[in-house]
């Protein structure tokens, strides 16, 4: 027998048991995947049984302040996780750095055009130092580098070459810049894990709060985007004695958990004795006016549209159907709407008497950002674009390019200039003027002041300011 009627014979063999095994193998793919598909059409079923289950007011409220909780959860931690989060003004040194050019065909803009302008300022609160830089070049040519440093009580002036001796002045101790980057006096501290936990809780207490008798449902229609909708209106009533109620219940709720009290008042920059005062005050709901909350929901409870009314007026309305989202406060003939829509572009608008005052669009494509807007004043429409492009964070700093452009007539004069630039915040030790050679101002020459007068004065009569440099000397 040769080596060919072997192998036939031993294929003619093995060949059933092949067969068998791939019969098998299949048969268990069927059944998982049969077992899949009926493990999902029960979830799917007690999912939908559930919703019609909590079938109640309450449930639909209840789930609403989770879906808003979930996406503004979701924002903060998304914020957090940016890298340039951690800047305190008050103890980190600083440095914005701003660089633009401008374009323009107006004549009174245009000797300003072509310019490359780098604006630098340097802040050290911790250690009382503060540098502020302005060059200004012209085809890589100097027209003008000025620095000025405050060291402690000393300010230093660099002009061109020149460093002057200004004196002394507590700059600092003056104008308490430290009183700029506080609330209420006291120090309000800014971390996201703060505001992360607080959200978590003041959401429970608010839908613990939430009173099941002040509920009413009701079976009704809605039109949203020219189409009709069969919904279930649960209203929840806020009356006078409600408001007073839920006030006292979420004020005695944060009062009884340490830590939320303690956290809320870092965040506001209060002390805790203080927070305490405020939440144990009377609570006066004499100017309070009665208000109603209606919620609309589709048959899975899920929330499609919403209203806030007070005085039989509807002050807020919002709808979120097909993926788009609408947000309106209407007031004493005043309207602001915010659209989100499908591709995610945010449109708002402002109306007066139904008149247009203003339109701003956010356009998003790959994290830049494109800003058209249309301003109305006094019957003149002014049209723009913010470009911004290239954002960019690390640890230590955080950066934009930016493009803003008007084009525009007012009084049937043209109005039209752009600006190019970068925008760069750095957390990073400062340098300032070393005053090594400086001169005391009252000490400069009159050759020295003819000097610096003159490159003013070439400064200035380029930018058609002849007289300022002058003024200035």
């Amino acid at each position: 027998m040769n080596e060919n009627e072997i192998s036939s014979e031993t294929m003619e063999l093995t060949s059933p048991k092949i067969n068998q095994k791939e019969k098998n193998r299949k048969g268990k793919i069927k059944f998982l995947i049969c077992g899949f598909l009926v493990v999902i059409s029960i979830a799917i079923g007690l999912f939908i049984g559930y919703k019609k289950l909590n079938n109640d007011p309450m449930s639909i409220y209840r789930d609403s302040i989770n879906g808003i909780y979930k996406k503004l959860n979701n924002a903060l931690k998304e914020s957090k996780n940016k890298n340039f989060t951690t800047l305190d003004l008050t103890k980190d040194p600083f440095i914005v750095d701003l660089k633009a050019k401008l374009d323009s065909n107006m004549p009174e803009l245009k000797p300003f055009t072509g310019l490359d302008y780098h604006l630098n300022v340097g802040m050290d609160l911790a250690n009382k130092k503060m540098n502020m830089g302005l060059d200004i070049n012209e085809n890589n040519n100097s027209l003008l580098n000025l620095v000025l440093s405050v060291i402690d009580k000393n300010i230093y002036l660099k002009l061109y070459d020149k460093i002057l001796d200004l004196g002394e002045e507590d700059i600092f101790g003056n104008m308490n810049i430290e009183t700029y980057f506080k609330v209420n006096g006291n120090n309000a501290k800014f971390d996201y894990d703060n505001y992360i936990y607080i959200l978590k809780e003041i959401k429970t207490i608010i839908i613990d709060s939430l009173d099941k008798n002040k509920f009413k449902m009701e079976e009704t229609k809605i039109t949203l985007n020219t189409k009709e909708y069969k919904v279930k209106k649960a209203i929840y009533n806020l009356d006078k004695e409600n408001i007073e109620r839920t006030i006292k219940f979420i004020n005695s709720k944060i009062l009884k958990n340490e830590k939320l009290l303690k956290t809320i008042a870092e965040s506001i920059g209060l002390k805790e004795e203080e927070l305490k005062e405020k939440l144990n005050e009377e609570v006066n709901t004499n100017n309070i006016n009665d208000i109603k909350i209606n919620l609309y929901a589709d048959k899975l409870n899920n929330t499609i549209a919403g209203s806030v009314e007070t005085e039989n007026e509807e002050i807020i309305k919002f709808d979120c159907i097909d993926k788009e989202t609408n947000f309106v406060i209407a007031k004493d003939n005043q309207k602001l709407t915010v659209t989100v829509e499908k591709n995610n572009n945010i449109v708002i608008t402002f109306a007066e008497e139904y008149r247009e005052l203003f339109k701003i669009t956010i356009e998003e494509n790959n994290k830049n950002y494109k800003i058209p807007f249309t301003f109305n004043v006094e019957g003149n429409t002014i049209n723009g674009i913010l470009e911004l492009n290239n954002i960019s964070e690390t640890k230590e700093s955080s950066s934009i390019d930016f493009v803003f452009s008007l084009n525009t007539t007012i009084a049937s004069e043209k109005i039209d200039f752009k600006i190019d630039g970068n925008y760069k915040i750095s957390k990073t030790d400062i340098s300032t003027i070393d005053p090594t050679g400086s001169i005391k101002i009252e000490n400069i020459s009159e050759e020295e002041a003819m000097e610096i007068f003159e490159k003013l004065n070439s400064l200035f009569t380029k930018f058609g300011l002849n007289d300022l440099a002058g003024s200035i000397i």
